[in-house]
């Protein structure tokens, strides 16, 4: 029978999973090294989860209740800081989201939004948490993926409190090159439209100093545009 999970844009009966997560699931490093069995089970007990343009999926602060793997689609995840908020990334197709909220008291650390029609597969939190206290080889990647989670964090703090507005940029467009980048012979292409206004609130500034940036970047030679898509050209200068 189909449960429900709890959305931030309702609640929701789910349907089963498509059979598409199990290959999914599986390139996952944190579930690949799991037995086959384990693997379909755990995608049998998930369940469907189609997320409308621009909803969000959590908020910072709400109840964990599941874990998503996306299927299909686009979904940003960002924090709440005062009167704004700040972009901390984007999770994309075979990515997971809500896994380093697992163990929290306080809820989600921060507020998930689908930038487009988004389509996961939700692994109930205590599906997920009884197979980490049976697979205690699972429960270690859990707890390694949250001191990365964590380590990245506090990079990101670094970078905001001693990088130059520029550098912070630079360093924003190397992340997502890295996750989203594909080398061709024009250099490294990031297959992600982002704006400058996201952009611009991963590096904690405004979109007119990104704007400033990215034609630096271009004159100096580190980058091109091209379809408006970012091409890293010089990925040691840019660093």
């Amino acid at each position: 029978m189909a449960m429900k999970i709890a959305h931030r844009f309702g609640q929701k009966k789910a349907m089963m999973a498509p059979v598409s997560a199990f290959p999914l699931l599986s390139q996952h490093p944190l579930f690949s090294s799991l037995a086959e069995p384990l693997r379909r089970d755990l995608v049998a007990k998930g369940s469907l989860v189609r997320i409308p343009k621009y909803s969000l999926l959590f908020h910072q602060g709400d109840e964990v209740t599941a874990v998503y793997l996306i299927l299909d689609g686009l979904i940003k995840v960002y924090r709440d800081i005062g009167d704004s908020d700040r972009t901390a990334g984007f999770f994309y197709k075979a990515d997971i989201v809500g896994i380093e909220a697992l163990h929290s008291s306080v809820g989600h650390v921060y507020s998930a939004q689908a930038l487009g029609f988004v389509t996961t597969c939700a692994f109930p939190k205590e599906v997920v948490q009884s197979l980490a206290t049976s697979q205690p080889a699972f429960a270690a990647l859990l707890l390694a993926e949250g001191a990365r989670q964590l380590e990245a964090a506090l990079r990101d703090q670094d970078a905001l409190t001693y990088r130059s507005t520029n550098g912070r940029i630079a360093c924003k467009i190397l992340d997502l090159a890295g996750k989203f980048g594909r080398t061709d012979g024009q250099g490294i292409t990031l297959h992600l439209r982002i704006t400058q206004r996201e952009l611009a609130s991963m590096a904690g500034t405004n979109r007119e100093s990104v704007c400033k940036a990215l034609v630096a970047f271009k004159r100096e030679g580190s980058i091109d545009i091209q379809n408006k898509l970012i091409v890293v050209k010089n990925r040691g200068k840019l660093a």
